[in-house]
């Protein structure tokens, strides 16, 4: 069986890490915030493979034993899609992970972090609206 109340919370620490990151950004400090950044980048590396594992080795494969066809399929492409952006979101952190990565190229570091931003807070709404409500059923 599927821990939908974990993977919630997870959902949650997620958001709000990167939450805290854009509002580190928006200070607008970087020489000042690069290292708590990266740091936090880090942070949020950690919680991402914790919930994947978590995904990968518990709820998905419930998903596509399931007897409901349409269960299954959502499962699938929501399986397909994630792999994609896990691998750039670990490009991104092994890019960003350190303060002087991160002051490299700061007009980068900020286009790219929104970029793997959105793409991950769109996957979690996603799964929030559509999966989850739908394992429920």
């Amino acid at each position: 069986m599927v821990n939908m109340g974990m993977l919630k919370r997870q959902h949650e620490d997620i958001f709000n890490i990167i939450r805290g990151i854009k509002a580190i950004i928006q200070q607008g400090n970087m020489e000042r915030d690069a290292a708590d950044i990266a740091s936090q980048i880090n942070t949020l590396a950690g919680k991402l493979r914790i919930h994947l594992i978590s995904e990968d080795e518990f709820m998905y494969p419930f998903l596509l034993n399931s007897e409901n066809s349409e269960l299954k399929n959502i499962a699938r492409e929501f399986i397909d899609e994630m792999g994609n952006i896990s691998n750039e979101f670990m490009e991104y952190k092994n890019r960003y992970n350190t303060k002087s990565k991160i002051l490299n190229d700061k007009s980068k570091f900020l286009v790219e972090t929104e970029s793997i931003f959105k793409a991950l807070e769109n996957r979690i709404e996603k799964e929030n609206k559509f999966l989850y409500p739908l394992i429920k059923s």
